[in-house]
Protein backbone atom coordinates (compact mmCIF):
# COMPACT_ATOMS: atom_id res chain seq x y z
CA UNK A 1 0.00 0.00 0.00
CA UNK A 2 1.25 3.34 -0.50
CA UNK A 3 1.18 5.85 1.82
CA UNK A 4 1.52 9.90 0.79
CA UNK A 5 4.75 11.47 2.60
CA UNK A 6 3.43 14.66 3.93
CA UNK A 7 5.24 17.66 2.46
CA UNK A 8 7.41 18.72 6.14
CA UNK A 9 8.94 15.03 6.07
CA UNK A 10 10.32 15.77 2.83
CA UNK A 11 13.73 16.90 2.25
CA UNK A 12 13.10 19.18 -0.41
CA UNK A 13 10.43 20.30 1.53
CA UNK A 14 12.77 21.71 4.21
CA UNK A 15 15.53 22.96 1.44
CA UNK A 16 12.99 25.48 0.05
CA UNK A 17 11.92 26.37 3.72
CA UNK A 18 15.36 27.16 4.53
CA UNK A 19 15.89 28.96 1.38
CA UNK A 20 12.87 31.16 1.76
CA UNK A 21 14.07 32.24 5.36
CA UNK A 22 17.13 33.29 3.91
CA UNK A 23 16.09 35.43 1.45
CA UNK A 24 13.55 36.89 4.15
CA UNK A 25 16.37 37.16 6.57
CA UNK A 26 18.51 39.05 3.64
CA UNK A 27 15.74 41.23 3.26
CA UNK A 28 15.54 42.88 6.38
CA UNK A 29 18.82 42.75 7.25
CA UNK A 30 19.89 44.53 4.48
CA UNK A 31 20.99 48.31 5.18
CA UNK A 32 18.12 50.58 4.94
CA UNK A 33 19.71 54.00 2.96
CA UNK A 34 17.42 56.48 3.05
CA UNK A 35 17.38 59.82 1.27
CA UNK A 36 18.69 63.41 2.56
CA UNK A 37 16.97 64.51 5.72
CA UNK A 38 16.35 68.39 6.25
CA UNK A 39 18.53 69.38 8.55
CA UNK A 40 17.48 73.76 9.03
CA UNK A 41 17.36 76.59 6.26
CA UNK A 42 19.37 79.85 6.54
CA UNK A 43 19.59 83.33 4.83
CA UNK A 44 23.20 82.74 4.60
CA UNK A 45 24.82 79.42 2.89
CA UNK A 46 25.50 76.93 5.94
CA UNK A 47 29.12 76.92 7.27
CA UNK A 48 31.25 74.48 8.65
CA UNK A 49 34.02 73.96 11.38
CA UNK A 50 36.19 71.05 10.91
CA UNK A 51 38.36 69.42 13.83
CA UNK A 52 41.04 66.69 12.34
CA UNK A 53 38.92 66.26 9.24
CA UNK A 54 35.92 65.50 10.89
CA UNK A 55 33.07 68.27 11.56
CA UNK A 56 31.91 69.63 14.64
CA UNK A 57 29.70 72.73 14.40
CA UNK A 58 27.13 73.55 11.92
CA UNK A 59 25.93 76.97 11.68
CA UNK A 60 22.85 78.22 10.30
CA UNK A 61 22.41 82.08 10.75
CA UNK A 62 21.92 82.50 14.22
CA UNK A 63 21.72 78.61 15.13
CA UNK A 64 25.01 76.75 15.91
CA UNK A 65 24.51 73.02 15.74
CA UNK A 66 26.89 70.61 17.42
CA UNK A 67 27.84 66.98 16.80
CA UNK A 68 27.39 64.67 19.40
CA UNK A 69 29.03 61.55 19.98
CA UNK A 70 26.05 59.03 18.71
CA UNK A 71 26.24 61.79 15.18
CA UNK A 72 23.36 63.78 15.83
CA UNK A 73 23.11 67.48 15.11
CA UNK A 74 21.39 69.65 17.82
CA UNK A 75 21.37 73.29 18.72
CA UNK A 76 23.27 74.04 21.74
CA UNK A 77 23.64 77.08 23.57
CA UNK A 78 27.77 77.97 24.08
CA UNK A 79 29.57 80.03 26.88
CA UNK A 80 31.20 82.63 24.83
CA UNK A 81 33.97 85.53 24.73
CA UNK A 82 33.86 88.56 22.55
CA UNK A 83 37.17 88.50 19.84
CA UNK A 84 39.45 91.33 21.37
CA UNK A 85 39.07 93.70 18.16
CA UNK A 86 35.35 93.54 18.78
CA UNK A 87 35.72 95.10 22.17
CA UNK A 88 34.19 98.47 22.65
CA UNK A 89 32.47 98.15 18.80
CA UNK A 90 29.04 96.84 19.57
CA UNK A 91 29.67 93.91 17.56
CA UNK A 92 28.79 90.46 17.72
CA UNK A 93 31.48 88.64 16.87
CA UNK A 94 32.60 85.67 18.99
CA UNK A 95 34.49 82.98 20.07
CA UNK A 96 32.28 79.77 21.28
CA UNK A 97 33.82 77.18 23.44
CA UNK A 98 32.53 73.92 22.21
CA UNK A 99 32.37 71.32 25.13
CA UNK A 100 32.91 67.50 24.39
CA UNK A 101 34.27 64.32 26.66
CA UNK A 102 37.71 64.84 25.62
CA UNK A 103 38.60 68.35 23.67
CA UNK A 104 37.25 71.63 24.16
CA UNK A 105 37.14 73.50 20.84
CA UNK A 106 36.87 76.65 19.88
CA UNK A 107 34.70 77.74 17.12
CA UNK A 108 34.59 81.71 15.59
CA UNK A 109 31.16 83.02 15.39
CA UNK A 110 31.87 85.95 12.50
CA UNK A 111 28.48 87.98 11.77
CA UNK A 112 30.49 91.21 11.05
CA UNK A 113 32.56 92.60 8.60
CA UNK A 114 34.89 93.52 11.32
CA UNK A 115 37.27 90.22 11.33
CA UNK A 116 38.23 89.89 7.24
CA UNK A 117 40.22 86.59 7.93
CA UNK A 118 40.23 84.33 9.83
CA UNK A 119 42.29 80.74 9.66
CA UNK A 120 41.53 77.78 12.04
CA UNK A 121 43.76 75.29 13.59
CA UNK A 122 43.71 71.71 12.16
CA UNK A 123 42.56 70.28 15.39
CA UNK A 124 40.12 72.65 16.27
CA UNK A 125 41.50 74.28 19.50
CA UNK A 126 42.38 78.00 18.13
CA UNK A 127 41.93 80.02 15.52
CA UNK A 128 44.07 83.17 14.06
CA UNK A 129 42.12 86.01 13.51
CA UNK A 130 42.55 89.58 11.84
CA UNK A 131 41.59 93.12 11.93
CA UNK A 132 43.51 95.47 9.80
CA UNK A 133 46.90 95.92 10.94
CA UNK A 134 46.17 93.61 14.08
CA UNK A 135 46.53 89.96 14.29
CA UNK A 136 45.74 87.80 17.06
CA UNK A 137 46.50 84.16 18.44
CA UNK A 138 43.04 82.40 20.11
CA UNK A 139 43.75 79.60 21.28
CA UNK A 140 42.14 76.90 24.20
CA UNK A 141 45.31 74.50 25.61
CA UNK A 142 43.55 73.28 28.63
CA UNK A 143 39.72 74.38 28.78
CA UNK A 144 41.42 78.17 29.43
CA UNK A 145 40.93 80.61 25.89
CA UNK A 146 44.26 82.54 25.76
CA UNK A 147 44.29 85.72 22.84
CA UNK A 148 47.39 86.81 22.73
CA UNK A 149 49.04 89.80 19.74
CA UNK A 150 50.88 88.90 17.07
CA UNK A 151 54.32 90.97 16.45
CA UNK A 152 53.38 91.50 12.76
CA UNK A 153 56.63 93.93 11.09
CA UNK A 154 54.88 96.76 9.14
CA UNK A 155 55.87 95.20 6.03
CA UNK A 156 53.46 92.07 7.42
CA UNK A 157 50.28 94.84 7.49
CA UNK A 158 47.37 94.92 6.70
CA UNK A 159 47.07 91.20 8.13
CA UNK A 160 44.91 88.47 6.32
CA UNK A 161 45.50 85.23 7.72
CA UNK A 162 44.69 82.30 5.34
CA UNK A 163 45.23 79.34 6.07
CA UNK A 164 47.45 77.18 8.81
CA UNK A 165 50.05 74.54 8.29
CA UNK A 166 48.93 70.96 9.23
CA UNK A 167 51.30 70.46 12.19
CA UNK A 168 49.76 73.83 13.74
CA UNK A 169 53.76 75.51 13.64
CA UNK A 170 53.07 78.15 11.03
CA UNK A 171 50.47 80.57 9.69
CA UNK A 172 50.38 81.87 5.59
CA UNK A 173 49.04 84.83 5.56
CA UNK A 174 48.83 87.98 2.89
CA UNK A 175 49.59 91.91 3.18
CA UNK A 176 46.78 92.99 0.95
CA UNK A 177 43.45 91.55 0.33
CA UNK A 178 43.11 88.14 -2.01
CA UNK A 179 42.87 88.98 -5.65
CA UNK A 180 45.11 91.90 -5.16
CA UNK A 181 48.52 92.39 -7.30
CA UNK A 182 51.58 92.10 -5.73
CA UNK A 183 50.90 90.69 -2.35
CA UNK A 184 53.91 89.13 -0.62
CA UNK A 185 53.29 86.25 1.53
CA UNK A 186 54.25 85.64 4.99
CA UNK A 187 54.57 82.61 7.63
CA UNK A 188 54.17 83.34 11.28
CA UNK A 189 55.87 80.68 13.77
CA UNK A 190 53.68 80.10 16.14
CA UNK A 191 56.62 78.60 18.72
CA UNK A 192 59.24 81.13 17.60
CA UNK A 193 56.12 84.30 17.00
CA UNK A 194 58.56 85.88 14.41
CA UNK A 195 56.91 86.46 10.79
CA UNK A 196 59.30 85.99 8.00
CA UNK A 197 58.46 87.38 4.26
CA UNK A 198 57.74 83.44 2.64
CA UNK A 199 56.93 84.99 -1.05
CA UNK A 200 57.80 88.19 -2.30
CA UNK A 201 54.56 90.37 -4.44
CA UNK A 202 54.98 91.02 -8.01
CA UNK A 203 52.96 93.74 -9.08
CA UNK A 204 52.58 91.52 -12.67
CA UNK A 205 51.46 88.44 -10.83
CA UNK A 206 49.24 87.13 -7.94
CA UNK A 207 49.76 84.43 -5.49
CA UNK A 208 47.41 83.13 -3.33
CA UNK A 209 47.70 79.42 -1.16
CA UNK A 210 45.24 77.08 -2.29
CA UNK A 211 46.15 74.49 0.56
CA UNK A 212 49.06 72.30 1.84
CA UNK A 213 50.63 69.27 -0.56
CA UNK A 214 52.12 68.07 2.57
CA UNK A 215 53.60 69.46 6.04
CA UNK A 216 55.47 72.11 4.47
CA UNK A 217 54.51 72.62 0.92
CA UNK A 218 51.64 74.77 -0.17
CA UNK A 219 49.62 74.83 -3.76
CA UNK A 220 50.21 78.24 -4.66
CA UNK A 221 47.81 79.54 -7.27
CA UNK A 222 49.88 82.81 -9.90
CA UNK A 223 48.20 84.19 -12.95
CA UNK A 224 51.02 82.35 -14.50
CA UNK A 225 50.71 78.79 -13.24
CA UNK A 226 50.18 76.60 -10.15
CA UNK A 227 53.37 76.46 -8.14
CA UNK A 228 54.71 74.49 -4.97
CA UNK A 229 55.99 76.65 -2.33
CA UNK A 230 58.12 75.14 0.51
CA UNK A 231 58.80 77.05 3.45
CA UNK A 232 62.27 77.76 3.23
CA UNK A 233 60.67 79.36 -0.33
CA UNK A 234 61.51 77.38 -2.94
CA UNK A 235 59.66 77.85 -5.48
CA UNK A 236 58.80 74.76 -8.44
CA UNK A 237 56.28 73.75 -10.91
CA UNK A 238 53.40 71.05 -10.84
CA UNK A 239 53.23 68.31 -13.94
CA UNK A 240 49.63 68.41 -14.19
CA UNK A 241 47.60 65.85 -16.49
CA UNK A 242 46.24 68.97 -18.62
CA UNK A 243 47.84 72.00 -20.30
CA UNK A 244 44.95 73.94 -18.58
CA UNK A 245 44.27 73.29 -15.09
CA UNK A 246 41.63 74.16 -12.99
CA UNK A 247 42.47 73.86 -9.26
CA UNK A 248 38.79 73.20 -7.04
CA UNK A 249 40.41 71.88 -3.75
CA UNK A 250 43.72 71.08 -2.17
CA UNK A 251 42.92 68.77 0.92
CA UNK A 252 45.78 66.62 2.70
CA UNK A 253 48.09 66.11 -0.32
CA UNK A 254 45.13 65.14 -2.57
CA UNK A 255 44.28 68.22 -5.64
CA UNK A 256 40.78 68.23 -7.52
CA UNK A 257 41.12 69.90 -10.66
CA UNK A 258 39.35 70.17 -14.28
CA UNK A 259 40.69 71.05 -17.69
CA UNK A 260 40.08 74.07 -18.91
CA UNK A 261 36.35 76.03 -17.82
CA UNK A 262 34.60 73.36 -15.90
CA UNK A 263 31.17 75.04 -17.19
CA UNK A 264 31.57 73.25 -19.96
CA UNK A 265 32.35 69.33 -21.04
CA UNK A 266 35.74 68.42 -19.65
CA UNK A 267 37.77 65.98 -17.20
CA UNK A 268 37.79 66.23 -13.51
CA UNK A 269 40.51 64.94 -12.14
CA UNK A 270 42.50 63.96 -8.70
CA UNK A 271 46.18 63.97 -7.96
CA UNK A 272 48.42 62.87 -5.21
CA UNK A 273 51.22 64.75 -3.95
CA UNK A 274 54.36 62.67 -3.09
CA UNK A 275 58.08 63.40 -3.94
CA UNK A 276 57.53 66.73 -5.96
CA UNK A 277 55.20 65.09 -8.23
CA UNK A 278 51.36 65.03 -8.75
CA UNK A 279 50.39 61.85 -9.82
CA UNK A 280 46.31 61.36 -10.91
CA UNK A 281 44.39 58.42 -9.18
CA UNK A 282 40.81 59.38 -10.92
CA UNK A 283 40.51 60.83 -14.65
CA UNK A 284 36.97 61.26 -15.57
CA UNK A 285 36.28 62.74 -18.80
CA UNK A 286 33.10 63.64 -20.62
CA UNK A 287 31.28 65.14 -17.04
CA UNK A 288 30.08 69.14 -16.39
CA UNK A 289 31.25 69.61 -12.72
CA UNK A 290 30.56 72.21 -10.34
CA UNK A 291 33.30 72.74 -8.11
CA UNK A 292 33.76 74.45 -4.52
CA UNK A 293 36.29 75.13 -2.50
CA UNK A 294 34.54 73.13 0.60
CA UNK A 295 36.00 69.83 1.31
CA UNK A 296 35.59 67.19 -1.37
CA UNK A 297 37.72 64.30 -0.50
CA UNK A 298 36.55 62.32 2.74
CA UNK A 299 38.32 62.28 5.54
CA UNK A 300 39.80 58.97 4.97
CA UNK A 301 41.04 60.47 1.23
CA UNK A 302 39.01 57.00 -0.20
CA UNK A 303 36.02 58.81 -1.41
CA UNK A 304 35.07 62.88 -3.64
CA UNK A 305 32.26 63.87 -3.36
CA UNK A 306 30.78 65.82 -6.58
CA UNK A 307 27.88 67.87 -8.33
CA UNK A 308 27.46 67.44 -11.77
CA UNK A 309 25.72 68.47 -14.47
CA UNK A 310 23.10 65.78 -15.77
CA UNK A 311 21.63 65.46 -19.72
CA UNK A 312 18.35 66.54 -18.33
CA UNK A 313 19.72 69.54 -16.72
CA UNK A 314 19.68 69.36 -13.03
CA UNK A 315 22.63 69.01 -10.69
CA UNK A 316 23.35 66.05 -9.46
CA UNK A 317 25.88 64.56 -6.73
CA UNK A 318 27.83 61.85 -7.63
CA UNK A 319 30.48 59.73 -5.13
CA UNK A 320 33.71 58.41 -6.92
CA UNK A 321 35.54 55.78 -5.31
CA UNK A 322 38.94 56.53 -4.99
CA UNK A 323 40.57 52.93 -5.41
CA UNK A 324 38.34 51.98 -8.24
CA UNK A 325 37.25 54.96 -10.62
CA UNK A 326 33.56 54.04 -10.34
CA UNK A 327 30.82 56.41 -8.81
CA UNK A 328 27.10 56.31 -7.87
CA UNK A 329 24.69 58.98 -8.43
CA UNK A 330 22.42 60.86 -6.48
CA UNK A 331 19.81 63.41 -7.38
CA UNK A 332 18.67 66.68 -4.95
CA UNK A 333 16.68 65.90 -2.11
CA UNK A 334 13.03 67.20 -3.09
CA UNK A 335 13.69 68.20 -6.69
CA UNK A 336 15.65 71.23 -5.26
CA UNK A 337 18.70 72.94 -7.05
CA UNK A 338 21.82 71.60 -5.38
CA UNK A 339 24.50 74.56 -4.64
CA UNK A 340 26.80 72.67 -2.55
CA UNK A 341 28.12 69.23 -1.17
CA UNK A 342 30.96 68.80 1.50
CA UNK A 343 31.84 65.95 3.32
CA UNK A 344 31.32 65.96 7.41
CA UNK A 345 32.60 62.70 8.45
CA UNK A 346 33.97 59.74 6.23
CA UNK A 347 29.97 58.69 6.13
CA UNK A 348 28.15 61.69 5.84
CA UNK A 349 27.85 64.57 3.55
CA UNK A 350 26.44 67.99 3.79
CA UNK A 351 24.30 68.61 1.12
CA UNK A 352 23.54 72.68 0.29
CA UNK A 353 20.12 73.71 -1.68
CA UNK A 354 19.05 77.11 -2.50
CA UNK A 355 15.20 77.55 -1.94
CA UNK A 356 12.80 80.89 -1.99
CA UNK A 357 14.63 82.79 0.48
CA UNK A 358 18.25 81.86 1.26
CA UNK A 359 19.55 78.05 1.44
CA UNK A 360 18.31 74.63 2.84
CA UNK A 361 20.64 72.76 4.86
CA UNK A 362 20.63 68.51 4.28
CA UNK A 363 22.25 65.34 5.49
CA UNK A 364 23.21 62.42 3.35
CA UNK A 365 24.53 58.74 3.86
CA UNK A 366 27.59 58.39 1.65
Amino acid sequence: MNRTVPPFKKPAFWVILAAAVCVVLGVLLLPHRSGPTQLGTSQAEPTVAYADGTAYAIQLDDKILIRSSSKKWTERTLPSIPLPMSAGEGTSDMLYLVPYPEETYLYPGIKSDSAPSVAAMPNGRGVIVSHLSWGYHCYNPVDQVFQASLDLPKEAKPYYPITVSPDEKQVISMNRAPGETGASLYRYNVDTYQTTLLLPGDPADTAYPMGWLDDSTLLVARRSGYVALTLDSQVTSLPFACTAPQVATVQDGLVVYVDGDAKTQTTLYVGRYADGALTSILEEPNVIPHLTDAPLISPDQTKLAVLCETDAGPLEYRIYDLATGGYTAHPAPEDSTLTSVRWLDNSTLLLTTEQAEGYAAWLAKA
